[in-house]
């Protein structure tokens, strides 16, 4: 018996739960790739919320015959996510985004990453960050895929990880609670700390790889500056009155944000994947601006200004 049949002889059925706002496009690439994925489909269910786009999502039950499309109006990610954690029957909860795209083994190896490990609660996997056009990124484009999702460094150093690509049992998430849905960004964070609070325990898995186009402009690497800032803020303030651990875990992250980080710079200068020193040298002004504006927006934050719904 091959190891693929015998995973699946356990017969773990897996909700995949997909939030959407307002990107039909990426969102049908998406599903086409959960279509394909070589864990059998009668162990699986999608759920895609859609978190009021304009449009309304609408997917063909042809096209996508997995799919079971939800309706939540309140705005932000998490919320979105909640609602599909309501209706899900999984064994193993699956969770990913509309702009990824999920290898065709992500399911089998996030769930036998899973069963592999008796004593992890939470599999945070590999997200490939990957530009436009291949071979010709822009400086931006680096910039994202060397650190927009540092997911191997987050499991190991923060012990979270992004729900980009997340998988974790339906008893966990019973037993930790849902999403803190008033959170616009870090709610992934915020769930981890949580759950490693009450004893669970991640890992980082290498094989259970989705891909994310790489953010093309400082307008969008300036948005997720704010949005994450104002995450990792409000993460802080929920936890710093409860529990000094998940507080010097929130502070360790502030802290990071705050000075510079010579570790960042190195990857920016060994990494052979941007060709020229003169590129070299911007993508790290690039991060020494960005490293700026967190800084302003957490001190605009400390004085008492709401975090910014970018």
């Amino acid at each position: 018996m091959s190891d693929i049949q015998q995973l699946h002889k356990q017969d773990i059925f897996v909700s995949i739960i997909v939030p959407v706002y307002n990107d039909f496009e990426r969102l049908a690439c998406c599903l086409d790739m959960l279509h394909c994925q070589t864990y059998p489909k009668a162990l699986t269910e999608i759920i895609v919320i859609d978190n009021g786009s304009t449009p309304r999502i609408n997917l063909s039950p042809t096209r996508f015959p997995q799919a079971r499309l939800l309706y939540e109006p309140t705005r932000g990610s998490y919320a979105a996510r909640n609602s599909g954690i309501a209706v899900a029957t999984g064994d193993v909860l699956a969770f990913t985004d509309a702009d990824c795209i999920p290898d065709k083994y992500w399911l089998e190896q996030g769930v036998r990453a899973l069963v592999d490990n008796k004593n992890i609660s939470v599999v945070c996997g590999k997200i490939d960050v990957f530009p436009r056009i291949s071979g010709k990124a822009s400086v931006y484009e680096h910039y994202d895929r060397l650190f927009g999702f540092q997911q191997e460094y987050w499991v190991h150093n923060f012990k979270y990880g992004a729900c980009a690509n997340l998988f974790t049992y339906r008893s966990v998430i019973n037993e930790v609670g849902l999403f803190n849905h008033q959170l616009k960004s870090m709610g992934d964070s915020d769930w981890c700390v949580r759950a490693t609070r009450l004893g669970h325990k991640l890992i980082y898995s290498d094989t259970t790889t989705i891909r994310h186009p790489a953010r093309s402009s400082f307008k969008e690497l300036m948005n997720k500056t704010l949005r994450t800032t104002g995450g990792v803020y409000e993460t802080r303030q929920e936890h710093q009155l409860t529990n000094s651990i998940t507080n010097s875990i929130t502070n360790s992250i502030v802290s990071r944000l705050m000075k510079p980080n010579i570790h960042s710079i190195n990857m920016i200068f060994h990494d052979t994947l941007i060709p020229k020193y003169h590129q070299k040298l911007m993508v790290a002004m690039l991060g020494a601006v960005l490293r700026l504006c967190r800084v302003y927006e957490t001190m605009r934050l400390m004085s008492g200004n709401r975090p910014r719904n970018t």
